[in-house]
């Protein structure tokens, strides 16, 4: 079975280019005027072919008057086909998926509402020990400061051997910090 595949303009690019419910980008077929104004050329219509961005979000240039402006894949299909009566300010992937821009798989959210689907979904994990920008200690550290505790050592003494406070130490021994350490 065929799905039948919408298509507007995409909003400030009219009659330059057009947006899919599916989520593709294209050109349209048009005249376009040399850049000294002096000659005018016919320019194909094409599906652009969108990149991906380090985070996963696929996006596409666009040019205007000579200027290229990078534009996500999500937020054109969104405003394109997906009705956003309380002019909330985020596009929010449903299962998910960065690269699925299907108009059916987006909606209109407010920013706490996208990260509480992320939380939610397990799409989302905040960095833990040494992937923390804060982090004075290495998991070889933290297995160092637990197996010496074990052994004996003061809670006071490992603080002052690593360079944290004893209360630092008293938690990671008894895992209420660095719990995914083994």
């Amino acid at each position: 079975m065929a799905v039948d595949e919408r298509w507007a303009s995409v909003d400030g690019y009219e009659g330059i280019y057009e947006v899919s419910d599916l989520g593709r980008i294209r050109s349209i077929e048009r005249l376009v005027a040399s850049r000294w104004g002096t000659l005018t050329k016919a320019v194909s219509g094409v599906v652009k072919t969108p990149r991906q961005q380090r985070e996963g979000y696929l996006y596409v240039h666009l040019y205007k008057d000579g200027k290229a402006r990078k534009r996500y894949i999500h937020r054109l299909v969104a405003k394109a086909f997906v009705l956003n009566p309380g002019d909330l300010p985020q596009v929010n992937h449903m299962d998910g998926d960065k690269t699925n821009n299907a108009h059916f798989n987006l909606e209109w959210v407010t920013g706490k509402g996208n990260c509480e689907h992320a939380i939610r979904n397990r799409l989302y994990e905040p960095a833990r020990g040494e992937q923390s920008g804060h982090a004075k200690l290495s998991e070889d550290d933290v297995l160092e400061i637990r197996r010496s505790v074990a052994c004996g050592e003061l809670h006071r003494e490992a603080a002052l051997r690593f360079g944290v406070g004893r209360k630092a130490v008293t938690k990671i021994v008894s895992r209420q910090r660095w719990s995914h350490v083994a």
